[in-house]
C-alpha cells in the first residue's frame, strides 16, 4: 500500500540529520504526510481557498495513538503548518505542506509496517456489505478500466496553470490532489465506499476531477455519461413536493418510509405533511420549470419579474444549492438575496424548504442525496446491469457511465426506471469522455 508525499521531501534524511526525540517509525510519518494529499484527493470540497486541509483527529489517532507528537515534529521541522483553526462539531484542523514543499508534486510511497497496514486495509461489516450488494457496479473496476495517463498528466498541469494565474491559493494542493487520483487509477489502486449518511457510493471515478474523465475508458471503448439535469431540483419537484410522498404505500414510488431512519429521525414529519397540504399554484409551476432545466426556467423568472441582475446557469447552479441547503435563518442576510427571490416566485414550496429544516438545515441536502441514491442504485444503474450484464455501468451520483454506443439504451431505461420509482421522466444530457469534450 502506497500514499502521497512531496517529491522533494527526503523523510530518511530528515529523520537521520534531525532525530525525533519520541519513539516512531517512518511508515507513520509517511502516513501522516500523506493524509494532507488523500484527503484533498477524496473530498476536494474540503479544501479552502488558501489550500488549507481539514484532518480528522480522532482518525489520526486511530491510526498513531502519539501523532500528536509527530505533527509537532513536523511543524517544528518546517514540513507542514497548522491553522490552528478548530469548530467543535464542524471543521477540524486545517493543515498543509510549507511554501518549500507545497508546490513540489507528490509521489507514491510505501507503507510497510504491519500494524498500520492492518489498520488501514481494514474493511468493516458495512463495506464488506456494499461491496457483494452493488457487485454488479463493484465488478467493473477491474484490468481493463484504464486512463490515458500522459493525457490526464498535461491537462492536470494545465489546471494548474490556470489555477495560479487566477491566484488560487489552492492550486498547487488539487493538482497534487488529482496527481494522486491519476496515478491510482493508473496502477488500478482502486476503492469502492458507500457513505452512511446518505448512501452515495465513492469510487475512483467519483473523486476524478471532471477535465479529467475524458482520459478514462474501458477495455478500449469510449466511455460517456448520461445524468439528470439540475437533479436536485428535479427530485425536489417530483418527490418530495408529491402529496403521498408521506404515506405509506405510494405505489412502488419512493417515499418517506423508504427512506434510512437515521435520516427521518432529522425531519419534523407533522411539519412537514402541513405544508405538502398547504401547496400552491406555485408548487405546479415549480414541477414544470423542473422538466427541461430549473437553472435556465428560474433566470426567465427572474427576468419576468423584472428584477435586474446578471445570471448565468453556473451561477443559477451554485445560487440554487444555497437556497436548497442554507439555514432557514440565512434568509435576512446580504448573501441570500436569491433566496428572497426564489420565495416571492415559489412561496409554497419555499415554505416547504423551510420545514424540512425546522431541526437541522442539513436534514435536506442529506434527504436529496439519499432519494437520488435510492433511484440512481437500486433503480437505474441495477436495471441497466440486469439488462445487459456484461456491458460496464459506473455512477456518478446523478449520472451513469457507460460505453458510449449504449446512449439511448441507457435514457430508455432512465425513462423506465424513473416511472417507476419518481414517477416523472427527468431532463438528460449526455457527454462524451473524449478529450476535448
Amino acid at each position: 500500500m502506497f500514499t502521497f508525499i512531496p517529491e522533494n521531501l527526503n523523510v530518511p534524511v530528515l529523520l537521520q540529520s534531525k532525530p525525533p526525540h519520541f519513539k516512531h517509525n517512518i511508515d507513520c510519518f509517511y502516513f501522516l504526510l500523506g493524509q494532507i494529499t488523500a484527503v484533498a484527493a477524496l473530498h476536494k470540497d474540503l479544501i479552502d481557498e488558501r489550500g488549507w486541509v481539514p484532518l480528522y483527529a480522532p482518525l489520526l489517532k486511530h491510526r498513531i495513538h502519539n501523532y500528536v507528537s509527530y505533527v509537532k515534529y513536523l511543524i517544528e521541522n518546517g514540513i507542514i503548518e497548522c491553522n490552528g483553526k478548530y469548530e467543535p462539531g464542524k471543521r477540524s484542523k486545517g493543515y498543509r505542506f510549507t511554501a518549500e514543499y507545497r508546490t513540489s508534486p507528490v509521489a507514491p510511497v510505501n507503507i510497510t509496517k504491519c500494524t498500520l497496514l492492518k489498520s488501514l486495509r481494514y474493511k468493516d461489516n458495512w463495506t464488506r456489505n456494499m461491496e457483494v450488494k452493488y457487485d454488479f457496479l463493484y465488478r467493473f473496476f477491474d484490468d481493463k478500466l484504464s486512463i490515458d495517463y500522459p493525457g490526464a498528466m498535461k491537462t492536470n498541469e494545465q489546471l494548474k496553470l490556470d489555477g495560479i494565474e487566477g491566484d488560487d491559493g489552492s492550486a498547487y494542493i488539487r493538482y497534487n490532489a488529482n496527481l494522486a487520483n491519476i496515478i491510482r487509477l493508473k496502477v488500478r489502486d482502486y476503492y469502492f465506499t458507500r457513505d452512511h449518511t446518505s448512501g452515495r457510493i465513492h469510487t475512483n471515478l467519483t473523486s476524478l476531477k471532471k477535465e479529467l474523465r475524458n482520459y478514462v475508458s474501458y477495455d478500449g471503448q469510449v466511455l460517456a455519461s448520461v445524468d439528470v439535469v439540475a437533479s436536485q431540483p428535479f427530485l425536489l419537484a417530483n418527490i418530495l413536493l408529491r402529496s403521498n410522498f408521506t404515506e405509506k404505500g405510494s405505489g412502488g414510488m419512493i417515499c418517506y418510509y423508504g427512506i434510512w431512519a437515521s435520516i427521518r429521525n432529522e425531519l419534523d414529519l407533522a411539519e412537514i405533511q402541513k405544508h405538502t397540504l398547504n401547496l400552491g399554484a406555485d408548487a405546479e409551476m415549480f414541477r414544470q420549470d423542473c422538466k427541461v432545466d430549473f437553472y435556465t426556467a428560474f433566470i426567465e423568472r427572474i427576468k419576468q419579474a423584472g428584477i435586474g441582475m446578471y445570471l448565468d446557469r453556473e451561477i443559477m447552479k451554485e445560487a440554487t444549492y444555497m437556497i436548497l441547503y442554507s439555514k432557514n435563518g440565512y434568509f435576512s442576510q446580504d448573501g441570500a438575496l436569491l433566496k428572497r427571490v426564489f420565495k416571492a416566485i415559489y412561496p409554497t414550496v419555499y415554505a416547504l424548504l423551510e420545514a424540512y429544516k425546522v431541526r437541522t438545515h442539513k436534514a435536506l441536502p442529506v434527504l436529496l442525496q439519499h432519494v437520488e441514491a435510492q433511484v440512481m442504485l437500486s433503480g437505474v444503474a441495477r436495471g441497466l446491469c440486469k439488462r445487459k450484464i456484461d456491458m460496464p455501468v459506473y455512477t456518478l451520483h446523478d449520472s451513469i457511465v457507460l460505453p458510449a454506443t449504449e446512449i439511448e439504451f441507457c435514457k430508455d431505461v432512465f425513462a423506465e426506471e424513473f416511472s417507476t420509482w419518481v414517477g416523472a421522466i427527468p431532463p438528460l444530457k449526455t457527454k462524451l469522455w473524449v478529450p476535448g469534450e
